[in-house]
């Protein structure tokens, strides 16, 4: 496995209905990739489905309005939600509350 680090993937290459690599930008330069086994994206709730859209997955007429080409009609890109925030409200001990990991008190 490689990771880039500061890099942005722009678009999976999929041939036939094979993802076979990835076209990033790194250092303003763009670069394309290809897997020898695997393609796993993991881009987060907000981008893994923009990835997907920016290939040609996602549903047709929303392709169609960005003149990106079809390659799939799904509806990846539909009801997206990122959670920003998470609120979690319940009793808490002090004592407990101003500790480190491992118990101590900070």
């Amino acid at each position: 496995m490689h990771v880039a680090v500061n890099a942005h993937v722009t678009k999976d290459n999929i041939e036939g209905r094979v993802a076979t690599g990835v076209t990033f930008i790194k250092n303003n330069k763009k670069n394309t990739v290809y897997a020898k086994r695997a393609l796993v994206l993991s881009a987060g709730s907000i981008g893994s489905p923009q990835i997907l859209m920016l290939s040609g997955i996602d549903q047709k007429e929303h392709l169609e309005s960005f003149k990106i080409p079809l390659l799939a009609d799904l509806a990846v890109c539909r009801n997206l939600e990122d959670h920003m925030f998470s609120i979690i409200c319940g009793p808490i001990n002090i004592s407990e509350a101003f500790t480190e990991p491992r118990g101590r008190p900070l």
